[in-house]
């Protein structure tokens, strides 16, 4: 076995190159019932820091052979929250967006009658992730389904804290969550990866769901001062995904080949 060379361990990590975790953006449509509150961009460049979504299994253990060692068996999936970081405005804009979007999930604040309304009205219709390389080319998208804020952090406030920031932290819970680069082929030979061959365009290869067709809203049941781009369901069933390839199929989680 040949010993260790730097040499050759940098040529690999020039060839493949590397990712910052500083290059990054959000889009974050917003439900209905929070139409015209706040400017979707204005969240793009206020957020300081997001997390990536994850996932861990339930596990069943078995014994391999009826007796001796046990082995484990995923039998269920875990998608964990994610937190986003907001820097504050000068007008405290964002804590009071995100605690007005938390009351409308359940109301607590106003007549305390704690009514919680509907998960599609409240959930988002579009939340991405979006991942840049040094050059500011998207590399990645991640795109969860059914996003809402699930807590609003405590803000700590202090006379002697003169010179820090205020930051909004908000917790993100979602259904689903998917990653690909929409418009990119799938390579239909599934062991031809990116890694194999690094010439090819192949990044997807997990097929989820056949191509969820848009639907239009109906006009006549519109609230007064809703936009209607907004105001659809939330199932991502029932609407048009991002996620989405020319040739009709949805990426999934761990769909696609690094």
């Amino acid at each position: 076995m040949a010993g260790f060379n730097i040499a050759e361990f940098s040529a690999k990590i020039n060839e493949r190159g590397t990712l910052q975790n500083n290059k990054f953006l959000i889009k974050i449509s917003f439900p209905g019932i929070l139409a015209n509150v706040y400017k979707e961009e204005d969240l793009f460049f206020r957020a300081s820091s997001i997390e990536i979504p994850g996932v861990s299994f339930e596990f069943s253990n078995s014994f391999r052979y009826g007796v001796g060692p046990q082995q484990k068996t995923p039998r269920n999936p875990n998608f964990n929250d994610i937190t986003i970081s907001f820097i504050e405005d000068d007008q405290n804009r964002i804590w009071k967006f995100f605690s007005r979007w938390t009351n409308e999930i359940f109301n607590f604040d106003t007549d305390r009658m704690y009514v919680a309304r509907y998960k599609s009205e409240y959930t988002s219709p579009n939340f991405e992730i979006i991942v840049f390389n040094n050059l500011g080319t998207p590399v990645n998208k991640v795109i969860l389904t059914e996003a809402f804020p699930s807590s609003l952090g405590n803000i700590g406030l202090s006379w002697n804290d003169k010179n820090n920031l205020m930051m909004v932290k908000v917790g993100i819970s979602f259904t689903d969550w998917y990653w690909g680069i929409p418009g990119v082929d799938v390579g239909e030979n599934r062991s031809q990866s990116s890694i194999n061959r690094p010439g090819d365009r192949v990044f997807a290869s997990n097929q989820v769901a056949p191509a969820p067709q848009p639907s239009q809203p109906d006009q006549s049941r519109m609230e007064p001062g809703l936009d209607p781009r907004v105001n659809t369901p939330t199932n991502p069933y029932n609407q048009q995904n991002s996620n989405v390839d020319p040739a009709g199929r949805l990426f999934g989680p761990g769909g696609l080949t690094p």
